[in-house]
């Protein structure tokens, strides 16, 4: 059998200058190479997972370990931001290296063709969820096999690109073993929690798909619109065996709507207390899918803090975007949520189609006023491939003009690569710098945040936010 490397190519300067920010708040283990390790390891192969952001690894120190070993393939995953990264490395790694390499992630997934570069970088494109694919191309290099065979990748013979079709998504989502976390240590992925400090934490997921279509979002493009779930019993029999074989104790729900499913989510919190599991959790879902039985039980279960999608302070604004949500969905929620003592996380985008500089000052006015919302995200508008985002960008529709085409561009922090209307793009990173300082700088949010998770954390996160502040202000005047 085979030596298989894994990585996740570092990430951290996509968040501009608010990369040593994001670090504290965004930072989790690769998931999705952790999945595709164990689905690896039970066939018999062994795996390196390589997380670069999480130690600290240059590109220098990525080749240097890829080049001690012999491997028989090489994997790398890519957001569409991270994808130049992921090129370079490829790039980098044939000199030093030869043998094939794969690219998996949203990017190719969504890009398919487009994501097998001209420079000949990488030899196979693994589209989708790719837990069988992998282990299918893995054996079928191993026995030398045809590759047109694999369905779910993408390579070349020739002149010609061969796609071998989608591969079929995984139905039922207990018969995926469950990620293996062997190579990740634990301190790489400390979060600083409410009322606990730092935590060793790690990311789970309960569910894949979403029914929405937002326009800013190509979820549907990776898991699907269906969403198919987990029993509870199997994710708290993950949760168990990582609480007693790991220092992991907090966790992240990756599921983007986790409350969508309310049956299996009020079994879930049952399970955890009648299991009585010593942890805390946070997820993310829609403000107009809670309510107070729903709460009260996850908080009872060790819910900490949620992120809900506020999106846009101007009502006409959230409606193109197709949240399905209000204003008023977005109170209430954060209302109750603060009730129960659960910290709240909500993220808006300002620069979308149809946009102007008064409904984005209107946003940005919303949230620095919403007191029960603890921990404001903003972001800059970024037209990702697949969204209608992007088609309504790329026909000028709603005043929207791309300035950016390369993928590097789509940070979201520090730069914009969409124009709207009245507004440029030093328009809109000079508008989000002073509305995250206008939004942290109230008295109850500054107070809160900084006693929020102990000493230590309000000092390093309150030291890390005035450096992206200060760092956005000397990069856009």
């Amino acid at each position: 059998m085979s030596d298989i490397l894994l990585i996740a190519p570092p990430w951290g300067d996509i968040y501009g200058p608010f990369q040593s920010l994001s670090r504290r708040f965004n930072f989790q283990p690769p998931l999705g190479l952790c999945y595709l390790a164990s689905a690896l390891k039970k066939n018999g192969h062994k795996v390196q997972v390589l997380d670069a952001e999480a130690q600290n690894l240059s590109m220098d120190g990525i080749i240097k370990i890829a080049s001690g070993r012999r491997w028989r393939a090489i994997g790398i995953t890519a957001t569409t931001p991270v994808y130049p990264k992921a090129v370079d490395l490829s790039i980098r790694l044939k000199r030093a290296f030869g043998g094939p390499i794969l690219l998996g992630g949203p990017h190719a997934t969504i890009l398919k063709e487009e994501a097998l570069h001209s420079s000949n970088c990488f030899d196979y494109v693994v589209c989708g969820e790719a837990e069988n694919t992998i282990v299918a191309l893995v054996n079928h290099l191993d026995a030398g096999g045809d590759i047109s065979n694999v369905p779910g990748v993408i390579f070349r013979s020739g002149e010609r690109l061969i796609a071998t079709g989608q591969a079929p998504r995984v139905t039922h989502l207990d018969e995926i073993v469950f990620p293996d976390r062997a190579d990740l240590n634990p301190r790489n992925y400390l979060w600083s929690v409410p009322g606990r400090g730092w935590v060793p934490t790690t990311s789970v997921m309960f569910s894949r798909g979403c029914p929405y279509e937002c326009t800013f979002c190509a979820q549907n493009d990776m898991y699907g619109k269906t969403v198919r779930y987990r029993s509870p019993d199997n994710l708290l029999q993950e949760l168990e065996e990582i609480v007693e074989t790991t220092p992991f104790r907090h966790f992240v729900f990756n599921d983007d709507t986790f409350t969508a499913d309310r049956k299996r989510v009020m079994a879930l919190a049952e399970g955890i207390l009648k299991r009585k599991l010593p942890l805390s959790f946070e997820c993310e879902t829609r403000a107009n899918l809670l309510d107070r039985e729903i709460v009260s039980a996850l908080r009872e279960a060790g819910l900490v803090r949620i992120n809900i999608g506020i999106e846009s302070g101007d009502a006409d604004i959230l409606g193109r975007l197709k949240t399905g949500i209000t204003l008023d969905d977005v109170r209430s929620s954060l209302r109750l949520l603060k009730s129960f003592g659960i910290e709240t996380r909500g993220s808006v985008i300002i620069g979308a189609p149809y946009e102007n500089r008064q409904t984005v000052v209107k946003t940005l006015n919303w949230i620095a006023k919403l007191k029960d919302l603890d921990q404001p995200y903003i972001n800059i508008a970024a037209p990702y491939p697949g969204t209608l985002m992007r088609k309504m960008a790329l026909r000028g529709e709603g005043g929207a003009r791309l300035v950016r085409s390369d993928y590097g561009a789509l940070t979201r922090y520090g730069s914009a690569a969409m124009e709207v209307n009245d507004l440029s793009a030093d328009d809109l990173v000079r508008l989000q710098k002073r509305g995250l300082r206008r939004a942290y700088m109230r008295p109850r949010r500054l107070w809160y945040n900084f006693k929020r998770a102990g000493l230590l954390a309000g000092i390093v996160n309150g030291v890390a936010f005035l450096r992206g502040i200060l760092k956005a202000g000397k990069s856009n005047g």
